[in-house]
């Protein structure tokens, strides 16, 4: 990827994630990549243009969790309203916001919306699970 951020284990999938990545990768191209949060800031502004953006009603579609049993993002908890009262949240959304802005480029506005944002930020606190070598290896919701 141009951006030099995101990396493909082959071509064809480097293809065929595009039509999502094209998206960010402007704004990830710009973003200093040794920023504390870069890569909470990329989930956060995925999720924001897969939920309020996207064309198709499949972006965020449910998957199956159990025989009988179907979740999707909106069906996870987010917590927000319990986060904002930390200030430890506070201080982390409000330094990964910018970094939000940048990566969503002309749709920067969704990080302006503060309801939209807390909910994006308190379901990858809540529902999420890191994977970290010596540098970031990522970050992905369960």
């Amino acid at each position: 990827a141009k951006c030099r951020f995101v990396r493909y284990c082959s071509v064809q999938c480097q293809r065929s994630a595009w039509p999502e990545h094209k998206r960010e990768c402007p704004g990830l191209r710009v973003c200093d990549h040794d920023a504390d949060g870069l890569t909470l800031a990329r989930l956060i502004s995925l999720l924001l243009l897969k939920r309020w953006r996207s064309p198709s009603k499949e972006a965020l579609r449910k998957e199956q969790v159990s025989e009988t049993r179907w979740m999707g993002y909106d069906d996870l908890m987010s917590h927000a309203e319990e986060l904002r009262q930390k200030p430890m949240h506070k201080v982390g959304l409000a330094m990964l916001k910018p970094l939000v802005r940048t990566i969503l480029g002309k749709d920067a506005e969704l990080a302006d919306n503060e309801q939209l944002l807390w909910d994006a930020y308190g379901k990858i606190k809540i529902n999420s699970v890191s994977a970290s070598t010596a540098a970031d290896a990522g970050k992905a919701l369960y």
